[in-house]
């Protein structure tokens, strides 16, 4: 324990690391700032777009109103009838568009939502149908995002901003959209947390938790080879005091693995705190698509194909996520932080360490085949939770429990391989 704090101790004096911690933190913020505004100009955009559509019902409701006064001065019964109920229509459309504008304004999403949840139903329903540039959207998608918004309406929850103020649909693994479509499809299924907690929702998928593990295993895993270079002595130093070198390691170790820790959780509270910028931390009951699955084809591999009309899914509120993101995450940063440690103690330069050591993981996660005993495949934290890598590999093993003990019991192995090493090192140290 003497020998853990005093690692410790040695490590919190380092300005370089302060800040380097300040530098991360006040960039992330920053970021996280633009991204807010970013979220609420989108918002006010559609604001704006409704806004214009009331303005376009008032010109429509003067002109009707000019032909009606024309129709009554040449005694035109059917025109003036006709102009009559046009002027009748676009004034209870109006009514409707102004209430709609101050509803999402207000955030007041009961009767967006339940018109929404009315025209998916239609969508989803047999003679139904949905499609943009002559493609159509899948049954599998129709159906996520009618049972998302009914979840939405239930629990209370906001929907998150996207480029549209209607037929709000949820992105999913099925479409298959080409072309202009696609293009589409990506503006209008774009997805703006407004919130911390939705914010750092969205930013999984971009492996937002993998790289605030390598910043923290730059900053924290250095210690042995920090002290091991030409000019640096500290290692020889440590092994003339009444330590064993299996405490020395442990020591060394721990407290890096330690430091990494609390460094991740400080950036995952950042992001979520930073929701203040926005509409404020948020709500744990946020639903979370969860993929089930398809079953693996009885007749071969080959013959495995996803059917959007048959495959299921559920949701989950974003509090049982953010907890599986955090084991798991714990997971990851132990089997990376370890891997990292064993490549410091060969290679000097922290900058080709950590670039070796990324290039490790994304590299086994594309190259290596998926399976649910490969640490690699639960490099991609999101998508092994949610359930989109097991459904597109047709392997229900993959998942959380897998994950943990793969990425554990090969940790472990690095780990174990890096204490070997490190004996290693320090009899040519001693030398």
């Amino acid at each position: 324990m003497r020998q853990f704090l005093f690692e410790n101790k040695k490590m919190m004096k380092k300005k370089s690391v302060w800040a380097a911690v300040f530098i991360t933190l006040l960039s992330l913020l920053v970021l996280s700032y633009f991204h807010f505004s970013a979220a609420d100009r989108i918002r006010n955009g559609n604001i704006v777009k409704q806004e214009n559509v009331l303005a376009q019902y008032k010109i429509w409701i003067e002109d009707a109103e000019t032909e009606l006064q024309i129709a009554e001065k040449n005694s035109d019964a059917e025109t003036g009838d006709a102009m009559a109920a046009v002027i009748e229509k676009y004034t209870q459309s109006i009514v409707n568009q102004e209430k709609w504008i101050s509803d999402y304004t207000q955030r007041e999403w009961k009767t967006i939502l339940e018109e929404d949840i009315a025209d998916f139903e239609l969508y989803s329903s047999e003679d139904g149908s949905m499609a943009i540039e002559g493609q159509r959207v899948k049954s599998f998608t129709l159906r996520a995002a009618l049972e998302e918004k009914r979840w939405f309406l239930k629990n209370g929850i906001d929907p998150v901003v996207q480029n549209t103020s209607y037929n709000l649909f949820v992105p999913t693994i099925y479409e298959d959209f080409t072309g202009r479509a696609l293009d589409y499809w990506k503006q209008v299924t774009a997805r703006y947390g407004d919130t911390g907690l939705t914010y750092f929702y969205g930013m999984m998928p971009n492996f937002l938790m993998q790289i605030f593990i390598l910043i923290g295993c730059f900053l924290f895993g250095n210690s042995i080879s920090g002290e091991s270079g030409k000019k640096k002595k500290g290692l020889q130093l440590h092994f003339v005091q009444p330590v064993s070198k299996t405490a020395l390691f442990l020591s060394k170790y721990v407290s890096g693995l330690t430091a990494t820790l609390i460094f991740v959780g400080l950036l995952v509270s950042a992001i979520i705190m930073s929701g203040e910028f926005g509409n404020g931390i948020g709500s744990l009951e946020y639903p979370v698509l969860v993929y089930e699955g398809a079953e693996p084809n009885p007749y071969g591999s080959e013959f495995n194909a996803l059917i959007p009309e048959n495959d299921q899914f559920h949701f989950i509120p974003l509090g049982e996520y953010l907890k599986d993101v955090l084991m798991m995450g714990s997971g990851l940063l132990f089997f990376t932080y370890s891997l990292y440690f064993l490549l410091a103690l060969g290679i000097r330069n922290q900058s080709i360490t950590i670039l070796v050591t990324g290039g490790i993981l994304f590299g086994g996660m594309t190259i290596l085949p998926v399976s649910a005993y490969n640490p690699f495949t639960y490099v991609d934290i999101h998508r092994a939770l949610n359930g989109e890598i097991a459904t597109i590999a047709f392997n229900p093993a993959i998942g959380f429990q897998h994950g943990m003990l793969a990425l554990f019991v090969v940790g472990t192995a690095v780990l174990l391989a890096a204490f070997i090493g490190f004996h290693v090192k320090s009899r040519n140290v001693a030398a």
